[in-house]
């Protein structure tokens, strides 16, 4: 009797040790937020299927073995407004001739594209290697001289869809009444029916995860300076920037030249990250003033996100090599998990960038 009471006494003192020991635990669902300024270590960067381009969990493992989609979309005053613009994960802006903007929309999942997108607009050489980079099905209109002959160096290895010479996948909406070359739309089932009928690579190595670093799902990363809720940045002085911080949808609203920049519908363009890089530009010296974006210079720029900012720095060492984004000690820097903007800025405009 004596034994069976000294095992009952040792079995419950072995249950409270458990017990003790498991109410020391964090419950890693209530992470808090991130000090600002600090950056989550590796360890905290979930290993669940993530959508590589804004780092939602729940993604569907099947779409990880599918190269995402880069589509080139113009800007002009004549192409606004965009049509499909609230659908990119990312969207990417960048200064061409004549002090005007183009943008690169990109798209995890080639299924997401809405049924209208576009104008589709021609390539430059800096958004091909950008694409290339990120291993993605490049979508364009025809191209500058120098964009065309990269294309050509890259042979099979780049998978791309021309709407310039592969006309019957894409359509036109000459509702507007502009020029024509605003008016080439490419939408979901076109780039599906392209996909089969050409045989395109979309192949793409499914433990590549993220292209970008994001915080764990459901914290969230607070950038080190508290002012942040508002931003203008220009292009040129024909491209000028607001992003004002709207804390209820904990998104920023685009401005283009004091008006809100919508879709076709009239919704404002909202992101969780916005990004600032500032390039070295030069002139390739042609009669059509293109430009050149020194990419593989990297440089500095500025990240907002939920209302604050910091300094931030980037890279992309080769043509073929990936844009990389890195946080103030150096380390890879983590975004907030949700859609981003990523702006190309002149560096002799940095001095024109306001934040408050």
């Amino acid at each position: 009797m004596k034994k069976v009471r000294l095992l009952s006494l040792f079995l419950a003192f072995t249950l409270l040790l458990a017990l003790a020991a498991c109410g020391g635990k964090e419950d890693p669902t209530e992470a808090p937020d991130t000090a600002p300024g600090e950056t989550p270590t590796a360890a905290e960067d979930v290993a669940l299927p993530r959508n590589p381009l804004t780092g939602a969990e729940g993604y569907d493992e099947a779409l990880l073995a599918k190269k995402g989609v880069a589509v080139v979309v113009e800007n002009h005053p004549q192409a606004r407004p965009q049509w499909g613009f609230t659908t990119p994960d990312v969207v990417m802006e960048y200064e061409v001739e004549g002090g005007i903007s183009r943008m690169l929309w990109l798209y995890a999942n080639p299924d997401a594209l809405p049924d209208k997108l576009g104008p589709v607009r021609s390539a430059r050489h800096d958004v091909v290697e950008l694409a290339y980079g990120m291993g993605m099905l490049f979508v364009h209109c025809g191209g500058s001289p120098q964009a065309l002959d990269y294309i050509k160096t890259l042979g099979e290895s780049y998978s791309e869809l021309d709407g310039l010479s592969k006309t019957k996948y894409f359509s036109r909406d000459t509702s507007r009444g502009v020029s024509q070359e605003h008016t080439l739309t490419l939408s979901r089932q076109g780039l599906a029916d392209a996909i089969a009928a050409m045989g395109i690579d979309t192949a793409r190595d499914p433990d590549a995860g993220t292209l970008f670093g994001f915080a764990p799902e459901g914290t969230r990363v607070s950038p080190a300076e508290e002012t942040g809720a508002h931003v203008r940045f220009q292009y040129s002085g024909s491209y000028v920037y607001d992003f004002d911080y709207d804390a209820a949808a904990g998104k920023y609203l685009a401005r283009l030249n004091s008006k809100a920049q919508t879709d076709e519908n009239g919704t404002n363009t909202a992101y969780t990250n916005v990004l600032i890089l500032y390039v070295d530009m030069v002139s390739l010296g042609d009669s059509d003033g293109h430009q050149d974006l020194l990419l593989e210079k990297g440089g500095t720029g500025v990240w907002l996100s939920g209302g604050r900012s910091q300094s931030i720095t980037w890279d992309k060492t080769a043509k073929d090599a990936p844009l990389r984004l890195f946080a103030q000690d150096g380390a890879k820097l983590m975004l907030n998990v949700g859609n981003s903007y990523i702006g190309f800025v002149r560096s002799t405009n940095a001095d024109k960038t306001v934040i408050s």
